[in-house]
C-alpha cells in the first residue's frame, strides 16, 4: 500500500513539474498563448494574453474564468463561432484588426484543437502580432503603385517628347528639299524659309 501511495506522489510531482515547465514556456514569449476547456473556460494562460484582455476588456482572466463572458454582440457571435470551429475539429488562423482610438493593430490568431485518447477536450489558441508586417506590407503596395505612376509618367513623357521633336524635324526636312527644287518663285522659298525657322525655333524649345 505504501508502495502505491510513493507512486502517486512521485507521478503528482512528475505532473507538477510538466506544468511548471509549460507554464515557464508559454510565458517566455511575446505572443499570446491561452486555451479553453469545451465550456470555454480558460485552461492555460500566458501573461501577455493576461494582460492583452484586461487592457482590452478590462478583467484579467484566471484559469477557470468562461472567456465568452466578457463578450457581447457580433463579438461574442464572431469568437463563439471560432472556438466552436475548433472545437469541431478544424485547424485555421485568423487576421484580427483592433482600433483602439488612433491605435491601430493588426494579429493573426490561430486555433487548433486539443485532442486527447483521440477526443476533442479542448483549443489552443496563439495570437501573433503582425501590426508590422502590415504596414512594411502596405507601404510596399504604395512604393509599386507610385513606381508604376512614374514608369506610366515616363512612357507617356517619351511618347509625347517624340511627337514634339519628330514634327518640327519633318517640316524641317520637307521645307528644305522644296527650297533647292526648282519652280518655286522667291516668294515661296521665303515661306519655307520662314516655316524652317520657326521649326528650328519650336525644337530649340523642346
Amino acid at each position: 500500500h505504501s508502495r502505491d501511495i510513493s507512486t502517486q506522489i512521485r507521478a503528482e510531482k512528475k505532473n507538477k513539474e510538466n506544468e511548471d515547465h509549460l507554464h515557464a514556456q508559454i510565458n517566455n514569449t511575446t505572443e499570446s498563448i491561452w486555451s479553453v476547456d469545451r465550456d470555454y473556460r480558460i485552461l492555460t494562460i500566458n501573461h501577455v494574453f493576461q494582460k492583452d484582455f484586461e487592457t482590452i476588456f478590462g478583467v484579467k482572466l484566471q484559469k477557470g474564468y468562461c472567456v465568452l463572458d466578457y463578450f457581447d454582440g457580433d463579438l461574442y457571435d464572431e469568437w463563439k463561432s471560432r472556438y466552436d470551429l475548433a472545437l469541431s475539429g478544424k485547424q485555421f488562423t485568423k487576421t484580427d484588426k483592433f482600433e483602439f482610438g488612433d491605435f491601430l493593430s493588426y494579429s493573426e490568431v490561430s486555433f487548433n484543437p486539443i485532442l486527447v485518447n483521440g477526443e476533442i477536450v479542448g483549443v489552443a489558441g496563439f495570437t501573433r502580432e503582425t501590426t508590422e508586417m502590415v504596414k512594411k506590407n502596405k507601404e510596399l503596395e504604395i512604393a509599386l503603385e507610385k513606381a508604376k505612376e512614374a514608369d506610366m509618367l515616363k512612357s507617356a513623357f517619351v511618347a509625347n517628347i517624340s511627337h514634339e521633336i519628330r514634327s518640327p524635324l519633318n517640316s524641317i526636312l520637307g521645307f528644305s528639299e522644296l527650297a533647292f527644287e526648282e519652280g518655286y518663285t522667291d516668294e515661296q522659298k521665303e515661306k519655307f524659309r520662314n516655316s524652317m525657322l520657326h521649326s528650328g525655333e519650336h525644337l530649340m524649345g523642346v
